[in-house]
């Protein structure tokens, strides 16, 4: 016997017919062949093992099929004849008997199994249920099919309930994998992020905190079955798994792919990514009309530009020698000094203000005297930027309202 619930295993096996509009007979026999695979786990994979539903009381059986022999070459397989009369009084040398295996108790892992058997021959019998509904049926007229799809809201409105649907919220992918991929179902893995062109390609990210389970392999099933599963019910969206990460860099990466890439720069303050990839790979990191990008910005919640090695060189050639003609013109500095602290990171004239003059003493050639004068310099450009626009804001006659506005500075206004 298997410790279950019988009524309830027939409870199962009826509601799951009904619904699917097979026999119940498949479904027992799914859920057979289901709790056999399991037991074979459990007893070892070499026994022939044999499950019996009986289907008025719900009874399990369990047992394992042996060939009485004189001489037991395989274990598994054989039983001498004095074993076998211990079981079966009227046993004979070549007689198939059933010997009854000890209860089994079904673990996470067998669950998982029997419900991946059952999926499977319930999609069989209802594929096969389909053919034979409609093979004698050509030339007819026909009422639509029935569809799966997913409610993303509910509204009361004067005429009555409405109720939205859809086929092609990321949601709907996102619920399908909950259905095929118990490792989802009971929270074992988490999915992140969703990201579809629906009818034509989607990115999901999954993560797990369990280190000895891999969450992309998980969802795409063995030989690609669970992943197969939810592309069937998509009409062939193509589906690209990847792994989580908390680090964007990280994830960009991977959401990018098949494109390699080669350097990331990560804006968080625009919530931009920049990324650079081979000339080769371009076409591929963009995607057909930007499809690939678009997913991934989706995917990440991060614009993504995506730059070829020459034009990242000639963008920061251009980001230098701007910045080095702001602070040549800012703080009347010659064209080297400039570049001395555009290469060191400062970017504006606020930074010089704002850094601590050690920074600014562990440029190589800069001295005391040359750090206090070029924050005297930057104080005095921003002083005289401030009464300009001062002067600006009152020939403009601008509402007091507006520069009194804490959150506006003099240039803003």
């Amino acid at each position: 016997m298997v410790s279950a619930n019988k009524i309830e295993i027939l409870r199962i096996a009826e509601a799951v017919a009904q619904e699917k509009m097979i026999d119940k007979s498949i479904v027992i026999a799914a859920l057979e062949e289901a709790i056999a695979k399991a037991a074979k786990s459990n007893y070892g994979e070499e026994n022939e093992v044999i499950v019996e539903i009986n289907q008025d009381n719900g009874d399990i059986s369990i047992s394992r099929k042996m060939l009485v022999v004189d001489d037991v070459k395989n274990k598994f397989l054989e039983i001498t004849l004095k074993a076998a009369k211990k079981i079966n009084g009227a046993a004979q040398i070549g007689d198939q008997l059933l010997d009854p295996l000890p209860p089994l108790d079904f673990g996470r892992i067998a669950a998982q199994a029997a419900k991946q058997v059952i999926n499977s021959k319930v999609r069989e019998a209802e594929r096969e249920r389909q053919f034979n509904e409609y093979k004698d049926r050509v030339g007819e007229i026909v009422n639509g099919d029935r569809v799966r799809a997913y409610i993303y809201d509910v509204r009361a409105e004067l005429k009555g309930p409405q109720i939205f649907l859809s086929r092609s919220h990321p949601q709907f992918m996102a619920k399908l994998f909950t259905q095929e991929v118990p490792e989802i179902y009971d929270g074992i893995i988490s999915i992140k992020s969703v990201a579809r062109d629906p009818g034509s390609r989607a990115k999901i990210a999954v993560f797990t905190e369990d280190g000895s389970i891999d969450p992309v392999g998980a969802c795409v099933g063995m030989r690609g079955s669970r992943v197969q599963a939810v592309v069937n019910e998509l009409q062939g969206e193509k589906i690209d798994i990847i792994n989580w990460s908390d680090n964007v860099a990280n994830l960009a990466i991977a959401s990018l792919s098949p494109a390699e890439v080669l350097k990331v720069v990560l804006d968080e303050d625009q919530n931009k990514i920049e990324v650079v990839v081979s000339e080769e790979h371009l076409s591929l990191a963009i995607g057909r009309r930007g499809q690939n990008v678009k997913l991934a910005t989706e995917l990440t919640g991060y614009e993504i530009d995506i730059l070829t090695e020459d034009e990242e060189s000639s963008k920061r050639q251009e980001d230098f020698t701007n910045k080095t003609e702001i602070f040549v013109s800012s703080l009347d500095v010659d064209e080297t000094l400039a570049q001395l602290l555009v290469s060191e990171g400062f970017g504006s004239v606020e930074e010089v203000i704002d850094t601590d003059k050690s920074e600014l003493l562990s440029i190589e050639g800069f001295d005391e005297e040359i750090a206090t004068e070029l924050i005297d310099r930057a104080n005095k450009f921003l002083s005289d930027k401030d009464d300009e626009n001062q002067t600006k804001i009152k020939n403009m006659k601008v509402s007091n309202d507006l520069i009194q506005f804490d959150l506006l500075s003099k240039a803003m206004v």
